[in-house]
């Protein structure tokens, strides 16, 4: 009897082994740059496929994964690719708008770059930074609230060798700026569809210091919770402060991005000031009451 209960407790811890951890996501990341960012995903219990930027954009099977991720410094033909995935039908831009998490870091060395987001969004490489400003400290990547995420702070983005490559520019309506330099944003998220992007121009697992730390970390954790539930509030009043002339309406939805399981979960009200959305000038004071987890 004791020999048959250690032969079933052996089989439990094997099989134990062997499955994912509770909140293990899929993630297809790119292979170049990936030295930090491929294990770092990995070590927090996620599953880890790896395959070129080209090979990437050209697969058929990207609605398996429930994050995919393109790590910094992309070659020229990475760029092309990105525009080709990109581009209104393109397999990137299909899978976020059928309900992917899609991560751009779409820093690197070859020069301006035109329409490498869903959307169109640009990157400017004309000038680098080694320091950012926090756009929005109440986004759940700063904050690092609801995923086990770390508090960040602009201290932890200073001299990455560098911190970012340039700026953002033609950002689609609806996209928040959560991280920007003085130029311009370096870290923006948007729906698109059923789905988020998230675009950085910051050298995360490129760069030192805090590239391969806490923030790194945080934009491991932020995405693979992104592709869950998330709070949402009724807008009960939006106001516009330094001439932002797009902010959502009274009676509209407001995603705050905080993830959640249950509506429970989610603060009765909220009351956060956001960036303008489609990076215009100045913010939107939001006032909304609960309403779903979804």
């Amino acid at each position: 009897m004791k020999a048959g209960v250690s032969l079933i407790a052996s089989f439990v811890m094997v099989l134990a082994a062997c499955v994912a951890p509770a909140g293990a996501e899929e993630f297809l990341m790119s292979t170049n740059q990936s030295t930090i960012n491929n294990p770092r995903a990995q070590s927090f219990g996620h599953n880890v496929t790896a395959r070129s930027i080209v090979d990437i954009v050209a697969s058929n099977d990207l609605d398996q994964f429930d994050v995919v991720w393109i790590n910094p410094n992309p070659t020229a033909a990475d760029y092309n690719a990105l525009r080709t995935g990109s581009a209104n039908g393109g397999t990137l831009e299909t899978y976020a708008r059928t309900g992917g998490t899609l991560v751009l870091n779409v820093v690197g060395n070859q020069g301006n770059q035109a329409d490498i987001a869903p959307g169109g969004i640009d990157f400017n490489r004309s000038v680098i930074h080694d320091n950012e400003t926090i756009a929005e400290p109440d986004h759940p990547y700063i904050t690092g609230a609801g995923y086990g995420g770390a508090q960040l702070n602009e201290g932890m983005f200073v001299n990455w060798f560098n911190t970012d490559h340039g700026w953002l520019e033609d950002l689609v309506n609806g996209a928040t700026t959560v991280v920007k330099n003085v130029d311009g944003p370096t870290w923006v998220e948007y729906p698109w569809g059923g789905g988020t992007v998230i675009v950085t121009c910051m050298t995360y697992g490129w760069g030192i210091n805090g590239a391969r730390a806490e923030p790194l970390d945080n934009l491991i954790k932020y995405s693979a919770s992104v592709s869950g539930a998330v709070c949402n509030y009724l807008i009960k009043k939006s106001k516009p402060k330094g001439g932002c002339g797009a902010c959502p309406p009274k009676g509209g939805n407001y995603a705050s991005n905080t993830p959640c399981e249950d509506v429970g979960e989610c603060a009765k009200k909220v009351k956060t000031v956001i960036s303008c959305p489609g990076g215009g000038n100045g913010t939107c004071k939001i006032k909304g009451k609960r309403t779903s987890c979804g």
